[in-house]
């Protein structure tokens, strides 16, 4: 099958196809805050994606086992990926604890409450979510959760951003898929994620969000979402992009890199040009089309 996906403005682009958890989990010794990273090949920081590591979203219709996520195998590679500096993992609303998930709860529930429990293991998590009913703003965290005051316990503060402790902290972001949504995350402070498929739309995003921060003297870092297929060849890349776009289908899902910025190809194409992606903001938010080959392929790049 063909698959559309829209090209870049940058020269790579030609060659990379650009286009756009309930056993608890052990806790390790302390480690600092999230802090940039860029000492790495894409030149930027970079926060990782791991919701692919939860359960597969199944058809209700479907006469199907339920299937659970496999969170010491969840935490292993928050760690793994820690420990070649990725100083943050994300989790989207595509995260889910079992199977049918999507079809029982909040779309943003088991992200949260998984993001939770990686924070106590020493893992800093950034929480994409689904977006708010606020008018303006999408954001990772329901409208009811964003009004619930802070309270304190265990030496540890719980927010509508998060959960912090005295070395971890989960952080809630907003989504930015127009100039206004850009906009208002930039007033809002924190950290905006961009999503577009193309280089003009994505730098007129990330000034919004600018203008909305310097508007409100607030500080906005400004991630852009960029999904990515590694393999030897670009060919290869393709392909099994082309299957987990089959299996979206067989399954009733939406694609998953739709409306966001995405490379296909090998280490070197995937490398050039998310660093040209990475300098249109502060950062990356990487997310892999393929579990584990494009998680691991990202892990061996770092």
């Amino acid at each position: 099958m063909s698959i559309a996906l829209s090209s870049t403005t940058s020269t790579a682009a030609t060659t990379a196809t650009a286009a756009a958890t309930r056993a608890p989990i052990a806790a390790p010794a302390a480690v600092p805050g999230p802090a940039t990273n860029a000492e790495n090949p894409f030149g930027t920081h970079v926060v990782v994606d791991l919701s692919g590591l939860g359960a597969a979203a199944s058809d209700p219709e479907a006469d199907l086992p339920v299937d659970s996520a496999d969170l010491p195998r969840l935490a292993r590679h928050a760690h793994a990926f820690k420990s070649v500096g990725v100083t943050e993992v994300a989790l989207s609303a595509e995260f889910h604890l079992r199977s049918d998930a999507r079809w029982r709860t909040d779309s943003v529930h088991d992200a949260t409450r998984t993001g939770e429990r990686l924070t106590d293991a020493g893992v800093n998590v950034l929480l994409p979510g689904a977006p708010t009913p606020e008018p303006t703003l999408g954001g990772f965290v329901t409208a009811s959760a964003a009004r619930r005051p802070a309270t304190r316990s265990a030496g540890r503060t719980r927010t509508a951003g998060g959960t912090a402790t005295a070395a971890t902290r989960t952080r809630v972001a907003s989504y930015v898929n127009s100039v206004a949504e850009g906009e208002a995350a930039g007033r809002a402070g924190g950290t905006a994620i961009v999503r577009a498929t193309h280089t003009a739309r994505i730098e007129e995003f990330v000034a919004a969000v600018r203008r909305g921060a310097t508007a409100a003297g607030a500080d906005t870092r400004v991630l852009v979402e960029l999904h990515v297929a590694i393999a030897e060849t670009r060919e290869r890349a393709l392909a099994r992009t082309e299957l987990v776009a089959d299996i979206a289908s067989v399954e009733k899902r939406d694609l998953p890199w739709t409306g966001s910025a995405a490379v296909i190809g090998s280490v070197e194409d995937v490398v050039e040009e998310a660093k040209a992606f990475g300098a249109l903001g502060d950062g990356l938010l990487i997310v892999p089309i393929s579990v584990p080959a494009d998680l691991t392929a990202i892990h061996e790049i770092l």
